[in-house]
């Protein structure tokens, strides 16, 4: 008489292993590895009422019929259960659950279920001993973000920027050019197998003054040192130079984020020192976009510049030395110039550009530190005509017509070591060609006093 096999198979034990990413099950008759349903079992890290569980999605095994069934995790899985920091990091941690159509006999007897609130502690367990491996990355040059990908689940708590270093090519001896980070503003926070690096503003700013290196997806590599960042078992990551799989330009438009202006710079013109939010091209810098207005709001005066010299370096503060001109037509400007506090300046899209091409927003902006002009003007040359009795001079700047005194003035026969001299007693007439240039018409008496010497 034969009586076919009604007994449900037990799981006996069993073991794990996440340096292989096998999940090896254990029974106490032979089973059907055809009948293996990997999503009917649950990995917990207590017996009973576990804080922490995950179900399997996927897996596969090769084992044939027998006592044992080895499965190979799915590497979505392996990395799902190493996020979860309190589940699977010892033996103390790992119990599993099964239901009953987790497989079933060669009698297609289901097995006996282990249920979640009597999980099975793991006989075996192997943490994990494989060193991360780095797979492909992608910058962004507009979000200022570096996305790595790794071969299983990393700790972004132990990143260490200095660890990675962008390169113009796949050489690190012969890179045009190249830029060790010195910081993260921040690091994704959530456990993966992806991290994503914002930049700090200081390493995207220095990155784009050096215009080989990340300016296109063949001019971004990455060099990735050993130790640079660890899984969540402390091994550490290999090193790793590869090519970039995902470029972004830079489309943000810099922006003008404040200005100061220096009167008294130099005792012939000003300076302004503008600050963007990134990086411009200084090549690009042109002083005749720029417009200075009486205040921000409702301006009564305002000079636009003819001209100027610009620092040549990449940069997001940018030098401008006005032109002489420039300079002196302000000063003489009393709306301009009388309320230094709410001096402001407008300034065009066609500015300057950032090292991607990006215009600059047109914005007026008030200024943040104006110097006043502290140092006295002075004589740079004196013209006499002796036929019209006309004294002309060009001083060091505008100056205020209200003050000219011909009578302070005294006519040497040298600038130095004078023989003789005159001392004026005033002037007949004075004109202004240009506000620091003054043309007095001399008195007839000093004229022939003049004459007579």
């Amino acid at each position: 008489v034969y009586t076919r096999d009604m007994l449900s198979p037990v799981l006996a034990h069993f073991d794990l292993d996440l340096t292989m990413n096998t999940l090896i099950l254990s029974f106490d008759e032979p089973v059907d590895p055809g009948t293996l349903a990997v999503g009917q079992l649950t990995l917990q890290n207590l017996a009973a009422n576990p804080s922490r569980s995950y179900t399997l999605t996927g897996g596969s095994t090769m084992s044939g019929y027998g006592l044992v069934i080895v499965i190979s995790l799915t590497e979505g899985d392996t990395n799902n259960i190493k996020a979860l920091l309190t589940l699977a990091t010892s033996s103390a941690n790992t119990f599993i659950a099964a239901t009953a159509m987790a497989i079933q006999d060669m009698s297609t007897n289901l097995l006996t279920p282990v249920t979640t609130a009597a999980g099975q502690l793991v006989q075996t367990f192997q943490s994990d001993t494989v060193n991360p491996a780095v797979r492909s990355f992608a910058l962004n040059m507009s979000a200022g973000t570096l996305t790595i990908s790794f071969s299983e689940t990393i700790d972004p708590r132990t990143l260490n920027p200095a660890g990675l270093v962008l390169l113009t090519n796949a050489s690190v001896a012969g890179s045009q050019q190249s830029y060790q980070l010195t910081g993260a503003r921040n690091v994704s926070g959530t456990f993966g197998p992806v991290v994503v690096v914002t930049l700090t503003t200081s390493d995207l700013n220095t990155i784009k003054t050096r215009r080989q290196l990340a300016i296109s997806l063949n001019s971004t590599y990455l060099l990735v040192s050993g130790g640079a960042i660890l899984d969540l078992s402390t091994n550490p990551v290999d090193v790793a130079l590869l090519a970039c799989s995902s470029y972004a330009a830079d489309t943000v438009r810099p922006n003008l984020v404040s200005f100061d202006l220096d009167l008294d710079y130099n005792a012939r013109f000003a300076q302004l020192r503008l600050t963007f939010d990134e990086t411009v091209d200084a090549a690009t810098i042109t002083p005749t976009q720029a417009t200075l207005l009486s205040s921000k709001t409702a301006p009564v005066d305002s000079w636009a510049l003819t001209g100027g010299s610009s620092s040549t370096a990449d940069s997001t503060v940018i030098l401008v030395n006005l032109t002489i001109y420039d300079t002196n037509m302000f000063k003489a400007s009393h709306a301009l110039i009388a309320a230094h506090n709410l001096t402001a300046l407008t300034i065009a899209v066609a500015l300057c550009a950032d090292t991607a091409g990006n215009a600059v927003v047109p914005t007026t902006q008030a200024v943040r530190t104006l110097v006043p002009d502290t140092t006295a003007p002075f004589i740079l040359n004196a013209a006499l005509n002796m036929s019209t009795g006309v004294l002309e001079l060009d001083l060091s700047e505008s100056i205020e017509a209200a003050s000219i005194r011909f009578g302070n003035l005294s006519l040497a026969s040298s600038q130095s070591a004078a023989t003789d001299e005159v001392d004026l007693a005033g002037s007949a007439a004075l004109a202004f060609p240009l506000p620091w240039i003054v043309a007095g018409t001399l008195l007839h008496a000093d004229l022939n006093a003049v004459k007579a010497h």
